[in-house]
């Protein structure tokens, strides 16, 4: 029996070979964008899964806020906190802190050199901590002082061969290591990778009480089993408080309790290992668990529009269907036996689909796309999941062939045979709300697609109160040692510099933060830290990125150590409540920044050195600080990046001929910021692209299908004289309003859910009229085309043919 239930099928299909191909063509575009979004969202979801202990690993992170502010969150901690933490508490296993470096870090061995990403300092109970392999050494790899544990990848780039990295010599710009062991890479599906790992220098750290201000390191805990998180928590803020009352009070003079009492905070909560991908995209990090939602939506949607054309061509059909289930009821067929014919179409559709959709899903991985590479690390897909999409296909099948399964069983087969369904509007009203659910999709898709690119167009040209274009950023000045300034000085005098500057923190990307405190706020006790973003330059700094002095000067020449100046921006005027004094009551203050006193050289007006996410916060510019120079900043002539690029370069072989040269430019290292949202909008406009292909497909069918039940009709009518424009408006006017009403539906849930997208924004674009015009307009179009091709098709057809039959 079931061997004669495939042999009609594939009969059926054959004799209609158009909705055979509409609907496979369908369902397998759907499977392969689910197959490929399944595969996103594992990915996502497995972010340090691989750790052993991940359920008992936390990443503590900071909440701080100043009186009368919002509650800010960010992972850097005071370096204070990991060892009170391993040290005073028993539910604690193990803590491990972690040091970022620069950006990038120049390795040197021997006389070679390589700039290194993903460089760190981190405490020797690092692998007490995290689930580490090792080829060569152990975990006892980090306890000598000078030491350095380098991945897999690096010790192969650096030695040629990571068996010849054991016991050798390798250095930083001004400290020698010992290589001590080799891992294993930790895999991409990993918030946190390196390269290298340098040991802390235990002897000269510095813990004293002042650096309960200041927050560096990413602090890690392994907790015990069966330890109470929250008590733990509980028992953290407690002790912090305690140890900041007199750090406060020596400080501002108030305690930290009367801080708090007015609404300030200062402590330190734990977050799950496995959160810290997903739930942390306002802390910096890439993923974002709303955009697995997304995605896991549009999968489910791209599904339901293949399974609605299934049920809508079927249902459509249902004159024609009704026949031929006439006839077989007549001759002894029952229901069971018809309901298992149905749904064996169906199913055998959707098996068909899923094969395809996996071969289709397969060439894509094949693509080896970096683009695909940094969403799928896989470049085959899983025997498991090729199972879980045949089974998904068998439900679906079942699900979507059942209700026209059910619709044609009902009919009675005495009015089937008179020809009293011919016609008939039954299955009609299920397929309106079908072809309109599609369509909201669709609609919705794009309408997203568009607010998402307009949001990036917008923080692209937003004017950010520096000219970000041609400014060269020349890296790892750090390593150039004593010739730092050198290099700076031998560029001057080449006609394709306007201006250049030696600086520390990347704008984008402030590298370190402070707190300042005006000293005669200090002075007379009064309750007030401001906790900043800071940047170290040198007097050409201002002119170089082409931001607007509004008070005093900028750094002149020759500052020395016991004499330096600060600039701050407008907002940090308005931190201290100093924005309505003159230039003279604001410039000559003393301000105190972490401890060091700095002279107020300047102010600033506010411009955008953090990302669009963020409003304008407190900034400040330091003359000198204890960190080095990371890079040169050099603005050039529009038209000369090529010579630009080549000359700087001959000029750092000339002065440093071993130390490799990497630079990037400002508008790019910018736009990485919203990398993000860059690779969302590009698989919106995929998905988006797909869903409407699929639901077109729908369309398509039922034009077809329209235009050939209406045949004779057309026919009639041309005899009669109707001309080719007024047959094909009457074939799509009810498509159309269709269309129509599952836009006037979309419009308000889209506006809805982008405005929530939008929020994530402190500058964001508005969502305006035209935005849901274009995507209303754009979607109607290809349902226009897709539906007058067959409908003019068919009118302008010879009617003698289709009246000969009559």
């Amino acid at each position: 029996m079931f061997k004669n239930y495939l042999i009609t099928f594939f009969r059926k299909a054959l004799r209609r070979k158009a909705f055979a191909v509409i609907n496979i063509a369908g369902l397998s575009v759907s499977f392969a964008g689910v197959i490929l979004i399944f595969l996103y969202v594992s990915n996502e979801l497995s972010f340090d899964q691989f750790q052993d202990h991940n359920d008992r690993i936390y990443r503590v992170y900071a909440a701080l806020a100043q009186p009368g502010e919002a509650v800010k969150e960010f992972p850097a901690t005071p370096p204070n906190l990991g060892p009170l933490l391993s040290q005073k508490f028993d539910g604690v296993q193990s803590a491990a802190r972690v040091f970022e470096e620069n950006v990038s870090t120049t390795i040197t061995r021997d006389d070679q050199s390589f700039n290194e990403l993903n460089v760190y300092n981190a405490d020797s109970s690092f692998f007490n901590v995290f689930t580490v392999h090792f080829l060569a050494g152990d975990r006892n790899a980090l306890v000598r002082p000078a030491s350095v544990v380098l991945s897999h990848t690096a010790a192969d780039r650096i030695f040629g061969d990571w068996n010849k990295a054991l016991g050798k010599e390798l250095k930083t710009s001004d400290v020698s290591y010992t290589v001590t062991g080799v891992v294993e890479d930790f895999p991409s599906n990993s918030h946190f990778r390196f390269t290298c790992l340098l040991s802390i220098d235990y002897v000269n750290e510095n813990l004293n009480p002042g650096n309960w201000l200041a927050h560096w390191p990413v602090t890690y805990l392994l907790l015990k089993e069966n330890a109470d998180r929250a008590d733990l928590e509980d028992r953290l803020r407690r002790t912090t408080d305690k140890i900041l009352d007199p750090v406060y009070l020596a400080r501002y003079g108030k305690s930290y309790q009367e801080q708090k009492a007015a609404g300030g905070l200062q402590e330190y909560r734990f977050q799950p290992l496995r959160d810290v991908h997903l739930y942390s995209s306002h802390m910096g990090e890439k993923g974002n668990i709303l955009y697995v939602y997304i995605f896991v939506a549009i999968g489910v949607m791209l599904i339901c529009i293949a399974s609605f054309n299934y049920i809508n061509l079927t249902t459509a059909r249902s004159a024609w269907e009704a026949k031929s289930t006439g006839v077989r009821k007549v001759l002894g067929a029952t229901k069971s036996q018809l309901f298992r014919q149905f749904i064996t179409d169906s199913i055998a559709v959707s098996l068909l689909s899923a094969f395809a959709g996996i071969i289709i899903s397969q060439l894509v991985l094949t693509m080896n796309s970096s683009f695909i590479r940094q969403f799928i690390p896989d470049e085959i897909l899983p025997a498991t999941l090729c199972l879980m999409v045949l089974g998904l296909s068998i439900v679906i099948g079942l699900l979507s062939g059942s209700v026209p399964a059910r619709l044609l069983n009902a009919f009675q087969p005495t009015q089937v045979l008179k020809g009293q369904l011919i016609g008939s509007g039954r299955g009609n009203g299920l397929r309106q709300v079908l072809v309109v659910t599609q369509f909201v999709i669709s609609i919705g898709l794009i309408i997203s697609t568009l607010v998402i690119t307009r949001q990036l167009t917008y923080m692209r040209d937003l004017a950010l109160g520096f000219d970000k274009e041609h400014l060269l950023v020349v890296k790892n000045i750090g390593n150039l040692g004593d010739s730092k300034l050198t290099l700076k000085q031998s560029i001057a005098n080449e006609n394709f510099v306007v201006n250049s500057s030696l600086v520390y923190g990347m704008l984008g990307r402030p590298e370190n933060g402070a707190a300042f405190t005006p000293v005669e706020m200090i002075e007379q006790k009064k309750d007030l830290v401001v906790g900043m973003p800071i940047y170290i330059a040198d007097h050409d700094y201002l002119p170089t990125i082409g931001t607007k002095l509004l008070m005093g000067h900028a750094f002149p020449e020759g500052l020395t150590r016991g004499h330096q100046q600060i600039i701050l921006n407008k907002e940090a005027l308005r931190a201290v409540g100093w924005q309505d004094r003159a230039e003279k009551d604001v410039v000559g203050q003393m301000i105190d920044v972490n401890g060091l006193r700095y002279e107020l050289a300047g102010v600033v007006d506010d411009y955008h050195f953090m990302s669009l996410r963020q409003k304008v916060t407190p900034m400040a510019i330091l003359s000198h600080y204890y960190q080095d120079y990371t890079a040169l900043l050099i603005r050039i002539r529009p038209g000369t990046t090529t010579q630009a690029i080549a000359s700087v370069e001959d000029h750092w072989k000339q002065i440093s001929p071993g130390v490799p040269f990497e630079y990037s430019f400002v508008d790019e290292d910018l736009d990485k910021l919203y990398a993000s949202e860059q690779e969302l909008s590009v698989l919106f406009v995929c998905f988006a692209g797909v869903a409407i292909f699929v639901a077109c497909l729908g369309l398509l069918g039922l034009a077809i299908f329209a235009a050939e039940r209406s045949v004779k009709e057309i026919g009639i009518r041309k005899v009669l004289g109707a001309s080719v424009t007024s047959i094909v408006l009457r074939l799509s006017r009810s498509m159309l309003v269709l269309v129509l009403v599952a836009f006037v539906i979309a419009t308000p849930v889209s506006w809805y859910m982008m405005d929530r997208w939008l929020e994530n924004f402190a500058y964001r674009s508005s969502i305006d009229v035209s935005l849901f015009a274009i995507a209303g307009g754009l979607t109607l179009i290809v349902a226009m085309l897709t539906i007058i091709f067959h409908a003019t098709k068919a009118a302008v057809a010879n009617p003698v043919r289709s009246l000969k039959a009559e």
